[in-house]
């Protein structure tokens, strides 16, 4: 109901129908509708994750085109709360917010991963440090995390597609910022 007619367009009688059950039961099990709305947001986030494989980046962009093709493209259910909610406080934005945290660190560990099967190099966005390990530039998890929400965003008209160019676009990114940094010396 809520990913066909919104959270606010989609009223308790018309849940309480959708869901088969009693109004008194859907409120015992949830007290309110927004706790019904949180549920929904811990159920499909737990969902997305749980369908993606372990594979690196490009897996993530992959596991979204998969995620829109099975799902429908509706975009992204937690942009559409931020969207439907507007306020920046309270339990639903809180959710919306811990959501993107953990896509944010999902991105960066896959970063991470993909990194430890290059060689070691000094690279801007993702140095090898001087034992080897490779750190993560925010900066680059934070271009690849608006690639990602982008692609999900135009899902809704463009289908996995979307998510696949994003993911070319993703890969291109990583594979500049992982060549050493070249300096030109311009000499007169």
């Amino acid at each position: 109901m809520f990913e066909a007619h919104g959270f606010h367009g989609a009223s308790m009688d018309a849940l309480v129908r959708a869901a088969g059950v009693s109004s008194r039961t859907l409120y015992k099990r949830h007290g309110s509708k927004q706790q019904l709305i949180l549920a929904v947001l811990r159920i499909r986030e737990d969902r997305f994750f749980a369908s993606l494989s372990d594979d690196g980046v490009n897996a993530l962009f992959d596991g979204l085109a998969l995620w829109v093709k099975r799902e429908g493209g509706r975009g992204c259910m937690f942009l559409r709360a931020l969207g439907e909610f507007g306020d920046r406080e309270g339990p639903i934005m809180e959710r919306v917010a811990a959501y993107h945290a953990r896509l944010r660190g999902e991105i960066a560990a896959r970063i991470a991963h993909q990194r430890e099967k290059m060689p070691p190099a000094r690279a801007d966005g993702g140095a090898a440090s001087h034992d080897g390990s490779h750190d993560v530039d925010p900066a680059l998890v934070e271009l690849i995390l608006i690639l990602f929400e982008g692609a999900a965003a135009v899902g809704a008209y463009r289908g996995p597609d979307a998510a696949r160019h994003a993911g070319q676009a993703a890969s291109e990114l990583l594979a500049a910022k992982s060549r050493p940094f070249e300096t030109h010396d311009d000499v007169s």
